[in-house]
C-alpha cells in the first residue's frame, strides 16, 4: 500500500473515533432541574445514566442537592435513550440518602423525600 492509502485509512479511523466519542457522551445524558416556585425550575446541571448490575442508575450528587430549593426534581432526557429504553425502570439515588425507582421517559418528575439541602 502506498502512503495516500494509509492517509485515507487514518482519516476514516479518526472520523469513526470522533463519531464514537460524540455518541458516547451524548447517549443517556439528562438535565436535572429543581422546582422553585410557580412552575419555574432551577437548572442544576447534567448527568449520565449508568448501567449498574443490569439496571439503569442515576445518582444525583450531594452538590446538586445542596444547591436545591425544594425536594421536587425534573429530569429531562437529552438524547434518544428514553425512546430506546421506554418503559424500563431507572433507579435514582439522591446522594446515597434516598432511593426511588421510576419508568424511563422523556421527562421524569421525582421527589427527594429526605430533605438533604441546608436551604430546606
Amino acid at each position: 500500500m502506498n502512503l495516500s492509502t494509509w492517509h485515507y485509512i487514518g482519516i476514516v479511523i479518526l472520523l469513526f473515533d470522533i463519531a464514537w466519542i460524540i455518541f458516547y457522551y451524548y447517549y443517556a445524558t439528562v438535565k436535572i432541574y429543581n422546582f422553585k416556585e410557580k412552575e419555574s425550575y432551577l437548572y442544576l446541571g447534567y448527568l449520565w445514566i449508568r448501567k449498574k448490575r443490569g439496571n439503569y442508575y442515576l445518582k444525583i450528587p450531594e452538590q446538586m442537592i445542596a444547591d436545591s430549593v425544594t425536594t421536587k426534581y425534573k429530569i429531562i432526557s437529552q438524547s434518544a435513550f428514553h425512546i430506546l429504553k421506554k418503559g424500563e425502570k431507572i433507579h435514582i439515588n439522591f446522594a446515597d440518602k434516598y432511593d426511588t425507582e421510576v419508568s424511563i421517559s422523556a421527562q421524569i418528575t421525582v421527589k427527594n423525600y429526605i430533605a438533604t439541602s441546608h436551604r430546606l
